[in-house]
């Protein structure tokens, strides 16, 4: 097994992931008065909670007005009151830049915790509750023959994973230097998994996107990123639409996906553990 010493962090998301994507849109020269435009205000949030690292950059930003080009100064937060409750304990989190919020110094996120995110500005409230999953039980990792939407056959990760209980999976193809580092891993995924109510099943299948040919001519230096989220994240990919980033928040709070912010928001407040491991065989 070999000794893994750091990961690529995934640049999903993200929602990690969730929120950024607006900040493509140009800014606009003009002032932008709320009251000007008739249109429902929301919060919205994007937390993500990882096992063992700090608890940071926890973005809270308000919903634009329906055509109104992308602006930091109106949509970012900076004097929120944010704080996030875990066992008995209750933190501020302090605004940092761009609406980014994060816990004290030292706070990290542990697996098997839950934690309440509660949000209040300007009369408006909102909050979600998460929980951290461990990681279930990993089992072989292959890289397999697929096909792509297109019909192309295609080589993709499979992994085998006995889940605890109904938090979701998803995995990533990753590739291993000589020394056991992570050289190179994907940074999306191909799908997300649970096991459902009433599977006859113990065990999951996991499939990464799509191996790059120049890396699947070199099975022995694979091996695969397993990401382990609150089960609502399940629904979230599910509804979004695909594997990239959504930039819906900042239109009018009318859309299908289906967040787990609760109140006055919309967005996502999810927990994520991952784990590694190098490829079994291939078959």
């Amino acid at each position: 097994m070999r000794n893994i010493q750091s990961l690529i962090q995934l640049r999903l998301f993200p929602f990690l992931l969730l929120i950024v994507a607006g900040f493509l849109f140009a800014g606009c020269e003009q002032a932008v008065e709320e009251e000007e435009f008739p249109y429902e205000t929301k919060l919205v949030i994007r937390g993500l909670l990882e096992d063992g690292q700090d608890i940071k950059e926890i973005f809270i930003g308000r919903t634009l007005p329906v055509a109104v080009p992308f602006r930091a100064d109106f949509s970012n937060l900076p004097d929120a009151v944010v704080s996030i409750r875990v066992d008995s304990l209750r933190y501020i989190l302090k605004h940092t830049k761009d609406g980014l919020y994060n816990a004290p110094a030292g706070v990290k996120a542990r697996a098997g915790k839950t934690y309440e995110l509660l949000v209040s500005w300007g009369g408006y409230s909102a909050g979600a509750i998460t929980k951290i999953p461990d990681v279930g039980s990993v089992g072989g990792v292959f890289m397999v023959n697929s096909v792509n939407d297109t019909g192309k056959a295609i080589r993709v990760m499979s992994i085998e994973v006995t889940p605890r209980a109904d938090e979701a999976y998803a995995a990533t193809w990753l590739a291993f230097t000589q020394s056991g580092q992570i050289y190179t891993e994907d940074t999306k995924y191909n799908t997300v998994v649970r096991k459902l109510p009433g599977a006859a099943a113990n065990t999951l299948q996991i499939l990464s996107a799509e191996v790059p040919a120049s890396y699947a001519s070199k099975p022995q230096d694979l091996g695969a990123g397993i990401y382990v989220y609150d089960t609502s994240f399940y629904d979230y990919f599910k509804t979004k639409g695909s594997s990239k980033l959504s930039d819906a928040v900042f239109g009018q709070p009318s859309t299908s996906v289906k967040w787990n912010i609760l109140g006055d928001g919309i967005g996502m407040f999810i927990g994520r553990s991952k784990t590694v491991k190098a490829i079994s065989s291939s078959q």
